[in-house]
């Protein structure tokens, strides 16, 4: 009999800077290449109402080794949606709902080198809030 552990890889969480609130306005999809890697690495996706945790599959019996590891630097890009219209007049005004993806997130800057902050968009910035054992946790 094979056994799995799912183990938490990544952790979003998208909160409110000042108040920490967390904010459930956005919805993240991967990119369909993000897919594909999260298929490859066996890397599990799960939604949460402010962001989302990604969880990777262990073998517990093989002194908990990873199934599929990643060995080497591997994007992982999202898009980012807005899915409650008053979330543009308090955070971004300069975003339209109605124009699909206007926000990406991605882990990797383009030369490969680990992301930490950065502009997401003309109207915001996304920054590294805690580097935590279940990953990174990210403010708008």
């Amino acid at each position: 009999m094979s056994v799995t552990a799912f183990v938490p890889f990544i952790s979003v969480a998208v909160r409110e800077s000042g108040t920490n609130k967390p904010i459930g306005a956005l919805a993240f999809e991967p990119t369909p290449s993000t897919v594909r890697r999260l298929a490859d690495h066996k890397l599990i996706l799960r939604p949460r109402g402010d962001g989302f945790r990604i969880y990777a599959q262990n073998n517990p019996a093989a002194g908990n080794a990873r199934l599929a590891p990643i060995t080497a630097r591997t994007a992982l890009v999202f898009s980012v949606r807005a899915t409650e219209p008053g979330f543009l007049q308090r955070y971004h005004p300069d975003l339209d709902p109605e124009t699909g993806p206007n926000l990406y997130l991605a882990n990797l800057e383009e030369d490969g080198t680990p992301r930490a902050g950065g502009p997401l968009s003309a109207g915001g910035t996304v920054e590294l809030s805690a580097v935590s054992a279940y990953g990174t946790d990210l403010r708008l």
